[in-house]
C-alpha cells in the first residue's frame, strides 16, 4: 500500500578531520557499505484525525578510526524506530564495524584499475521480533583512473545537460540469529547480493546541480537457509528525487524537498514487504 507521509529528513557527511581517536565521522540513514548511494538520515512523523501520532526514526554514525588513501576503518552504530502499530513496526539496533578496503594503488604510471572490498561486521537487536544476530558481509566494487570510457562504475559522466555516475556491487552476506522468540526462526543464512546506485543531475550547469535524482536497486538470493524463514528473494527498489533550493556559497549546506519511493523488501527492517511514499524536507550538511 502507498501511504504519502509528511517527513523530515536529514543529512550529515563530514570530511573534516576530528579530534582523536576518530579522523572522520559520517551520519546518514544506516551504515550500509559506503559506496552506496547516500542516504539522508530521517526524524518522520505521520498524524491523522483522532489516532496517536506515528513516528519512524532512521540514523546510522560511523566513526573513521583509520582514513587513508587505501583503507577505511571504524566502529558503526545504527537504529531503526518505527512505531506503527501493524506488521510495519520496528525497533532495531546494530553495533559493529566496517571497513573499505581499495587492494591496489591507483596512481599515474601505475595500476588504472583497482577492486575496493567493502566489508561489514555487526551485532543486531530486533525488539520487536524479540530476535538477536551476527551479520558480516563482504561485497566487491571498483574504482578506475586515467583515461577510459565515460561509462566506467564510480566515475561521473557528462552531457551537456547532464551528469551523474553509477556504482555496482556484487558480494555475500551472512547471518546468525542466535536467539529468537521461536525456535525455529533461529538458524544461520547465507546470502548472493548484488545491487546498483545510480546519481543523476539533470541540467547540472544551469541549475548547479540542486536536482538530484537517486535510483537504487538490490536483489538478494538466500543460498542457505535453515531458519523456517520461506522467503528466498529479496528485491529492492528506491527512487528518489531531491531540489535543493538553499545551496551556501562554499556548497557544504544544503536544505531541499523531495521525495522518496520504496517498494521492496528492507535488509534494514528484517526484510519486511513495504511500499510506500516519503515527500518532505531535506537538508544536507558536510
Amino acid at each position: 500500500m502507498t501511504r504519502p507521509t509528511l517527513i523530515l529528513l536529514v543529512s550529515f557527511a563530514s570530511s573534516k578531520a576530528l579530534a582523536a581517536p576518530c579522523d572522520s565521522l559520517i551520519v546518514r540513514q544506516n551504515t550500509n557499505l559506503q559506496k552506496d548511494v547516500a542516504k539522508p538520515a530521517f526524524v518522520a512523523a505521520k498524524f491523522q484525525n483522532g489516532e496517536k501520532p506515528l513516528y519512524t526514526v532512521g540514523v546510522g554514525v560511523t566513526c573513521n578510526l583509520i582514513d587513508t588513501t587505501q583503507t577505511t576503518f571504524g566502529p558503526l552504530a545504527e537504529a531503526l524506530l518505527n512505531t506503527s502499530p501493524n506488521k510495519d513496526a520496528a525497533k532495531s539496533f546494530k553495533l559493529g564495524f566496517s571497513l573499505e578496503r581499495q587492494l591496489l594503488a591507483t596512481e599515474p604510471g601505475g595500476h588504472r584499475a583497482s577492486p575496493i572490498l567493502l566489508m561489514e561486521g555487526t551485532f543486531k537487536n530486533d525488539r520487536v521480533k524479540r530476535a538477536r544476530s551476527l551479520e558480516l558481509s563482504a561485497e566487491f566494487t571498483s574504482v578506475f583512473l586515467g583515461k577510459g570510457s565515460p561509462l566506467r562504475p564510480n566515475i561521473y559522466f557528462k552531457t551537456a545537460s547532464l551528469k551523474g555516475y553509477y556504482s555496482p556491487q556484487a558480494g555475500l552476506e551472512y547471518e546468525r540469529i542466535y536467539s529468537a522468540e521461536k525456535k525455529e526462526d533461529e538458524g544461520e543464512i547465507v546470502r548472493a547480493v548484488g545491487m546498483v546506485d545510480l546519481n543523476l543531475y539533470p541540467a547540472y550547469q544551469k541549475l548547479d546541480e540542486r536536482l538530484v535524482i537517486a535510483v537504487s536497486y538490490a536483489f538478494r538470493q538466500d543460498l542457505s537457509d535453515t531458519t523456517a524463514d520461506a522467503d528466498d528473494s529479496h528485491p529492492l527498489l528506491t527512487i528518489s528525487g531531491t531540489y535543493y533550493f538553499y545551496k551556501s556559497a562554499n556548497k557544504k549546506k544544503h536544505i531541499g524537498v523531495g521525495a522518496t519511493y520504496m517498494h521492496g523488501e528492507d535488509p534494514s527492517e528484517g526484510f519486511a514487504k513495504q511500499r510506500f511514499l516519503e515527500i518532505g524536507l531535506r537538508a544536507q550538511f558536510k
